[in-house]
């Protein structure tokens, strides 16, 4: 477990591999909040998840462009828009998350 020093002002620096595994850029918010063992919760706010989101709409446009759906959102419906996001998700965790740990 990587240590952190509490600045003067209150900041922390989270680590790199933490910010490459939570997604978070510079700018970003998370929230905080303290567990019942007095341990420090951190979690992304909406703003990275929105990255995440994006990164899997990313993904499923171009899944639909190699199958050559010029117009993805009039030629599929909503269950298999639904299916392909839960593909893209997993591959966006598994390329993020999986590999860190």
């Amino acid at each position: 477990m990587p240590l952190v020093k509490v600045r003067r002002s209150g900041q922390i620096t989270l680590p790199t591999r933490l910010r490459k595994v939570l997604g978070l850029a510079a700018g970003d918010f998370v929230e905080v909040s303290l567990t019942q063992e007095n341990a420090l919760l951190i979690k992304p706010s909406f703003q990275a998840e929105r990255r995440t989101i994006d990164a899997a709409a990313k993904a499923i446009t171009q899944e639909l462009v190699k199958e050559n759906r010029v117009h993805p959102v009039k030629e599929v419906s909503e269950a298999e828009l639904e299916a392909m996001i839960d593909v893209a998700k997993q591959r966006v965790f598994e390329r993020h998350y999986a590999k860190s740990f």
